[in-house]
């Protein structure tokens, strides 16, 4: 664990706290333990303000959100990074695409961003991004978004509940001119307005990917395609479950760097 904290200009400080995969005990679920692991930094803090006599009123306000290590980059992917992430990078690059990702997620260099990718890649092939309506559910840097809307997609509207992340989205979306094409909200997905999209992109934790799964469900029309990530190649057969739920099967799949990436529809 490692933890540093500027101070900013109006005197508050931040703590980011970075949790190394390799620490946790549950590989397969990171955020199962990173989950358990601030509850209990968040209690040794809270009793260390309480002793110190510092008012309720400045404890500090607790988030979390999942980044790509520091700079973007952590030692397990830098293992391989050529394993598909190449992809995405060159895609960007090709298509003159600018991305700052900051403490975002979504640099391109994971392999859940570059297995997501992948699969909107396919269905471009297959051609089933160009006038199409996408939801991307937990944008980070907004990556995915850029990727639809350069390859063709009508309107997409991005989401994530991080307000940093929907800032540096906003930024991304703004200085590529996709503005018109991308919405990007701050907001949990219950707050946003129902529709039914062609696509659902949802790169998340399977943790996170369970806890929305029932308001996801809501969006999931006859035709819709999901594209969803985020999850170790052992963990696909609890996502194909969770999704047979919503009368949704798999139709394509990729791993890499032994992460999948699943496209679901209704059969």
């Amino acid at each position: 664990m490692e933890c540093h904290g500027p101070v900013s200009g109006d005197g508050q400080r931040t703590l980011t706290v970075s949790i190394e995969a390799e620490n946790l005990k549950n590989k397969n679920d990171h955020s199962e333990g990173v989950d358990s692991t601030l509850a209990r930094l968040q209690d040794v803090v809270d009793i260390f303000l309480a002793r110190e006599n510092i008012p309720v009123s400045h404890h500090p306000q607790w988030r979390t959100r999942r980044t790509e290590g520091r700079n973007g980059y952590s030692d397990w992917e830098q293992e391989s990074p050529a394993d598909g992430s190449d992809t995405i990078l060159s895609f960007l690059e090709n298509a003159g695409i600018k991305l700052e990702a900051g403490w975002a997620f979504g640099n391109g260099s994971h392999p859940t961003t570059a297995g997501c990718a992948r699969a909107i890649m396919h269905l471009s092939d297959t051609d089933m991004i160009r006038g199409k309506k996408a939801l991307d559910i937990g944008t980070g840097t907004g990556v995915l978004a850029l990727m639809m809307a350069v390859l063709g997609a009508s309107s997409i509207i991005a989401l994530d509940i991080d307000p940093e992340s929907a800032k540096i989205a906003t930024c991304n979306v703004k200085q590529n001119g996709l503005d018109k094409q991308i919405a990007v909200y701050g907001i949990s997905l219950s707050e946003l307005r129902p529709f039914t999209p062609d696509i659902i992109t949802a790169n998340l934790a399977p943790s996170v990917m369970q806890g929305l799964f029932r308001q996801m469900s809501c969006y999931i029309g006859d035709t819709t395609l999901i594209v969803a990530g985020g999850f170790k190649k052992a963990r696909q057969a609890d996502m194909n479950r969770m999704f047979e739920q919503a009368g949704c099967h798999p139709c394509w799949s990729a791993d890499i760097a032994g992460w999948s990436t699943v496209i679901y529809k209704k059969i």
